[in-house]
């Protein structure tokens, strides 16, 4: 138990279950939707947006269409 407490055998082939059952899929959507956002923050600072394309992908996030972070990268770099 102590071992545990200190994050020993927690490793991934330790886990049993798939992702979702360790962590509820709302929490894991919220987490992703997150790190997104961030993502988008800060790409705002390096690339120039045109106008109503950062509130456009910032309401793509909102609806789901990129996997993770390097899809919105990719997405602002592209547009």
């Amino acid at each position: 138990h102590l071992k545990k407490k200190k994050g020993r055998k927690r490793g991934r082939g330790k886990r049993t279950g798939r992702i979702t059952a360790r962590m509820g899929k709302k929490n894991l959507w919220i987490k992703n939707v997150r790190a997104q956002r961030r993502t988008l923050k800060e790409l705002r600072k390096k690339v120039k947006f045109k106008k109503k394309e950062y509130s456009t992908i910032y309401r793509q996030i909102k609806g789901g269409l990129f996997k993770g972070k390097k899809y919105v990268e990719q997405a602002a770099k592209v547009k």
